[in-house]
């Protein structure tokens, strides 16, 4: 079975291949990411806690795993009180691509907290 001539590794990639592969190798990763962190039936193990309701140990702005706020949910309409609320949302470590760019933007146009400071 002859390769096709892109599949070819012994033979240096065309110029037209190798933009292709570069201009992928952003694009596919941006892409993925993008789809992770926006599409919210794709992957968002974590709600972010907007309104904490009558719930004692929650706090607005914090993040939980799913499980144990629908158990905090169900606790608050069974007691009768008022239940937290959330929106779905990645775990810190993976925050979304428009955060990381306003906080590379806001790194380079603070001035630093101190004059001696990088």
């Amino acid at each position: 079975m002859k390769l096709p001539a892109w599949l070819m590794l012994h033979k240096p990639l065309s110029k037209r291949a190798r933009t292709i592969f570069g201009i992928g190798s952003i694009v596919l990763p941006l892409l993925l990411w993008s789809v992770v962190s926006y599409v919210p039936f794709v992957w968002h193990p974590q709600i972010l806690i907007t309104d904490p309701g009558d719930v004692d140990y929650l706090e607005a702005g914090m993040r939980m795993d799913r499980a144990p706020f629908q158990e905090a949910v169900q606790e608050m309409k069974n007691e009768g009180k008022a239940p937290p609320s959330g929106t779905p949302s990645n775990p810190i470590y993976l925050p979304a691509p428009d955060e990381v760019a306003t906080a590379f933007y806001t790194a380079f146009t603070t001035p630093p907290a101190e004059r001696d400071g990088p």
